[in-house]
Order: structure tokens, then sequence, then C-alpha cells
């Protein structure tokens, strides 16, 4: 058992314990939001996958949900909104202010 109190509180806002330094967000607007926001950031990278020691954003349409058939990708609830951020090393306020000035466009 983890007694580090932020692995207690993952634990509890993420129901299927699915966390780590990645995080999957929807955007409202569909897949134009999607990538009105891919097309918008600049601290952080558009990738077709996650990994590395800096910030990536990638459309997992496009990228490891692109094999998948329809009926898995709602099983898995990967959307056409759906977006998926893996942290790197930048400043984390740098990151915060890119990510929203790319969601204001939307």
């Amino acid at each position: 058992m983890n007694d580090n109190p932020y692995h207690n509180i993952a634990n509890k806002l993420f129901k299927k314990r699915f966390y780590g330094g990645v995080l999957s967000f929807k955007v409202k607007g569909g897949a134009d939001a999607a990538l009105k926001v891919l097309k918008s950031v600049q601290i952080i990278k558009p990738s077709p996958s996650l990994g590395g020691v800096k910030s990536l954003l990638t459309y997992s349409v496009w990228s490891a949900a692109k094999v998948m058939s329809e009926e898995i990708r709602r099983e898995l609830d990967i959307t056409d909104n759906l977006l998926r951020l893996s942290v790197g090393l930048e400043d984390v306020e740098d990151l915060k202010e890119d990510l929203s000035r790319a969601l204001s466009r939307i």
C-alpha cells in the first residue's frame, strides 16, 4: 500500500486507477475543436505518440486508436474530441498558459 497522500487522492479521482504523467481530456466542439487546439499550442508539441522530456499532445483517433474499430473506441471512450497530454520538463506555468491560450481559441 502506498501511503503518499497524492497517491490516495489520485485513487479517489480516477475510477479505473489509470493515472501518471499523461492525462486525457475532451474539448467541446468535436474533432474540429480538438484539431484547432493541436494547431494552436506553441510550447507543447503535437505528436503521433507520447514520451520523452518534452510535453506532447496527441490526437488518439489519428494515432494509437487509428487501427481500432469504432466499437472498441466507444468501449474505451476514445472520441473525436479526445486529446492526450504527456507532460514534459517545461515550466508548468508556461504549459498552463500555452494550453489555456489554445483552448480559448475554440
